[in-house]
C-alpha cells in the first residue's frame, strides 16, 4: 500500500503535530466545525481531552487566537 506524503509548513518553537493542526485551523471561518476524528487525521495523534494529541490541538488554538481566528471546543 502507498502512503500519502502530507506536505505542512514547519513552524519554528511547534511540534510537528501542532503545525500540522495550525494549518487546519488558521484559515477557519465563523461556523467551521471540526471533530477529533478529522484533526486526529491532520495531526496523526488522537486530540480528544487527556490523548495525546490533545496538547498539540491546544497550542494550536492559542496560536489561531493570535492571529484573530478563534476555535472552540464543544462538549460531545
Amino acid at each position: 500500500m502507498l502512503q500519502e506524503t502530507k506536505e505542512f509548513k514547519a513552524i519554528s518553537g511547534f511540534h510537528v503535530a501542532t503545525a500540522q493542526l495550525i494549518q487546519k485551523l488558521r484559515h477557519g471561518v465563523p461556523g467551521d466545525q471540526l471533530t477529533d476524528d478529522e484533526l486526529s487525521v491532520v495531526c496523526g495523534h488522537n486530540t480528544g481531552v487527556e490523548e495525546k494529541g490533545y496538547p498539540y490541538l491546544q497550542s494550536a488554538i492559542r496560536y489561531c487566537r493570535n492571529l484573530g481566528v478563534v476555535w472552540e471546543r464543544q462538549r460531545s
